[in-house]
């Protein structure tokens, strides 16, 4: 049963894996669905991965010579997604929660005069339900990477091989469920980073993310008719001038629009007044 000091993201995973698991059950000859896992964070305008294969586990952090940035990439239905990400199926809460501590640990954090680990980047938990039939083993293990590597598929897409050893392209059904955790704006004189030329910069790019945030979400409003009949007078919405926002394109647009929500946590004191 879920715990009463539990946030969002141990809740989730309980109550994904419940509803797998009696969906399994009550069709038990059918295709069997499986959590998969994936975590990644914005750092400086770059998409790193936080849960990376164990393989590369031994490279060093990508804030001095480390792993490469991913890309992100848009498939031919329209739909953005992060090239080479890493997924790991998870079977039970506790396995979610190791893989949710591990990104915590690869995430950058650094500390101020106001928060002794302040988080300096933007960081998505991407929970993906998802069931392929055709080239899943009895596990259910898959790798996006291998799966790209192999095939020059998209996102929506899954590769398998015929027993002549030729490849099969067929369509991967699954819905995914991401979880944002905003870096907050600062002001450096607060902070006092401003005699830190890196943390200057990593304070910089958060505020022109999340100020690119907001243009969009007034752009967005703009195009809605103010009366009936009568055009809207927007422009064209920046989402390309953020990693942020190009990652949240889909999210703020479309079907998948009705079902984004934004939860904030408002300081009280007057102090910070002009922050919130």
């Amino acid at each position: 049963e879920p715990r009463k000091e539990w946030g969002i993201i141990p809740r989730s995973l309980h109550d994904l894996l419940s509803r797998i698991k009696s969906m399994n059950t009550a069709n038990p000859s059918g295709p069997q669905l499986q959590l998969y896992m994936s975590y990644l964070e914005i750092y400086n305008e770059q998409i790193y991965d936080l849960l990376p294969e164990k393989s590369k586990e031994n490279v060093p952090k990508h804030f001095n010579v480390g792993p490469p940035a991913l890309k992100l990439r848009e498939s031919r239905r329209g739909r953005i997604f992060v090239r080479g990400l890493a997924r790991r199926p998870v079977n039970n809460v506790d396995q979610g929660l190791e893989y949710a501590e591990e990104a915590k640990n690869n995430r950058h954090t650094a500390s101020n005069n106001i928060n002794a680990n302040s988080s300096r980047s933007h960081s998505i938990c991407q929970f993906e339900i998802a069931h392929a039939p055709h080239c899943s083993n009895r596990k259910g293990v898959q790798s996006n990477t291998g799966m790209d590597s192999e095939c020059d598929t998209d996102d929506e897409s899954i590769c398998s091989r015929s027993s002549s050893g030729s490849k099969k392209t067929s369509k991967r059904k699954s819905t995914i469920i991401w979880i944002v955790d905003l870096a907050g704006s600062e002001r450096s004189k607060r902070t006092g980073v401003m005699s830190h030329t890196r943390h200057q910069k990593e304070a910089a790019l958060i505020n022109a993310s999340l100020m690119n945030l907001m243009r969009c979400l007034r752009e967005m409003l703009n195009h809605q008719p103010k009366k009936r009949g009568v055009p809207s007078k927007g422009g064209v919405v920046p989402f390309r001038e953020s990693k942020l926002t190009h990652m949240f394109m889909n999210h703020l647009t479309g079907p998948a629009a009705s079902r984004t929500c934004m939860i904030v946590n408002v300081n009280p004191a007057a102090d910070d007044y002009d922050e919130t």
